[in-house]
């Protein structure tokens, strides 16, 4: 997770919610999460702070089954939230690419526009081996390291 790679690098993690909402299932949430086509996924876009610098866009996406996360504290851990309801992130398939900052994520993480971002995409599974959620990540790879 976000705070445990922080807390190994002697950096404090915290998180800005910029939202939460219900929202209409896209494509890649019918395939990724297994969720009928019309339904509603829970969407979580917070901006990831090492050390109170931006580092990390995210948007993830989850099935309505975790609705209760739009009642939440969206600052800290999702993970340790999840954990506290019985759900263990267990595994992840990840793809990792290149990407140019766009005027609204360069603003966001305090970069130039056309800065390079690292694009993490990841399907995390609980325990069951059942799909959690969807991350998108856009990460300042000047700022902050990434193992995977």
């Amino acid at each position: 997770s976000f705070h445990d790679a922080c807390r190994l690098v002697g950096r404090v993690a915290s998180s800005k919610v910029l939202g939460a909402r219900s929202v209409k299932a896209t494509k890649e949430d019918v395939i990724e999460l297994k969720v009928p086509s019309e339904s509603r996924v829970v969407e979580i876009d917070r901006l990831r702070y090492a050390d109170d610098e931006p580092v990390i866009l995210e948007r993830n996406h989850f099935s309505s089954v975790y609705s209760y996360l739009l009642e939440s504290d969206l600052r800290g851990s999702l993970y340790s939230l999840l954990r506290s309801y019985g759900i263990e992130p267990s595994k992840a398939s990840h793809d990792v690419s290149l990407i140019s900052a766009d005027e609204n994520k360069a603003s966001l993480l305090g970069i130039d526009v056309g800065s390079p971002l690292l694009f993490l995409h990841e399907v995390i599974y609980d325990q069951k081996g059942r799909p959690l959620h969807i991350s998108h990540q856009y990460i300042r790879g000047d700022k902050f390291t990434l193992k995977l």
